[in-house]
């Protein structure tokens, strides 16, 4: 099963980044309602997936994500794929067309 890392830093979200070939980070806000409602369910899209790696990052904790990945509301989730932006959802993710997503990656892993 896939867990998640808690990331505190700008500096860990980089590493995170880097040491994962498919990395997912997950934006939120302790103040987002969405964010607490979407999170459980993106986990759980994700977990059969051992591949990609799920980074959660506090947008208050690290606020430097905002302007190092452009990040202008939350919940925002960004794949990465060998360190590259390969999947942007902001906001109002449709989970269903990001599972469609994500089957179509696994086709490429």
């Amino acid at each position: 099963m896939n867990k998640h890392l808690e990331l505190k830093s700008i500096k860990e979200v980089r590493a995170f980044i880097q040491e994962n070939n498919f990395a997912l980070l997950y934006i939120w806000s302790d103040q987002c309602s969405v964010c607490h409602a979407l999170y459980p369910k993106l986990f759980e899209s994700v977990k059969d997936y051992q591949k990609i790696k799920l980074g959660k990052v506090n947008y208050q904790v690290v606020s430097e994500i905002a302007g190092e990945f452009l990040v202008f509301s939350v919940p925002t989730i960004i794949l990465f794929k060998e360190g590259k932006e390969y999947l942007r959802e902001g906001r109002f993710m449709r989970v269903q067309e990001f599972n469609k997503q994500l089957k179509h990656l696994n086709f490429m892993m």
